[in-house]
């Protein structure tokens, strides 16, 4: 019967191991993926035609902080992508207003 005891304590002790693993990957939780990322800055601004989207993203192009310019006619969206000094949001919005003449709004980040 000895043999038999230590056979359970066995059992037990690697069973036990395997409950921790399951309940740490449990606490895992997942960023929600609706969320723009903290480098993004998503601006609207009003442009009807691909050489509107164009001078848009010509203005941003060299701007001191900008990696990626990204726009979209249809929804009147820009989405700039900031490399890790990260541009001011405000002054991206400034910059799009004076060099593309249009009407231009900061969906986000929401400035403080």
């Amino acid at each position: 019967m000895g043999e038999e005891d230590k056979k359970q304590q066995e059992e037990t002790k690697t069973e036990e191991p395997e409950k921790v693993e399951e309940s740490s990957e449990a606490n895992k939780i997942p960023p929600p993926p609706d969320q723009p990322q903290l480098n993004e800055i998503v601006l609207r601004v009003f442009m009807h035609c691909e050489g509107c989207a164009r001078k848009v993203r010509r203005c941003l192009h060299g701007f001191q902080g900008v990696e990626s310019v990204h726009t979209d006619c249809t929804t009147h969206k820009v989405v700039v992508k900031v490399k890790g000094e990260k541009a001011d949001p405000l002054k991206v919005l400034g910059r799009v207003q004076r060099k593309s003449h249009r009407r231009v709004e900061l969906i986000s980040p929401i400035p403080d």
